[in-house]
């Protein structure tokens, strides 16, 4: 795997540990902004007690540029995003 992540991989995992036990959550997805405005959500997994894993998909990266991405899931009760990460997705041959 690359130190960075380009446009149009496939396979690469993005993991955020969301610094919280989420073992009950359920409806766990990234929300994500692309560079471009675009507004998409991936369905991702939990992954030990703190963490969501998402492996992204062909199309997933289309566009270089900053990402933003929020946890969100429902956990109890509550339903909602955490914080957003910045992921930067780089052009082929940067």
């Amino acid at each position: 795997m690359a130190d960075r992540i380009y446009k149009d991989d496939i396979g690469t995992v993005i993991e955020i540990d969301v610094q919280d036990t989420i073992t009950a959550a359920t409806n766990i997805a990234m929300k994500t902004r692309k560079f471009d405005g675009t507004e998409v959500s991936w369905d991702a997994t939990r992954h030990g007690t703190t963490k969501i894993r998402y492996t992204v998909q062909s199309g997933d990266l289309n566009v270089s540029g900053i990402y933003y991405i929020q946890p969100y899931l429902t956990l109890g009760t509550w339903t909602g995003r955490g914080k957003t990460v910045k992921m930067v997705v780089y052009e082929k041959y940067e």
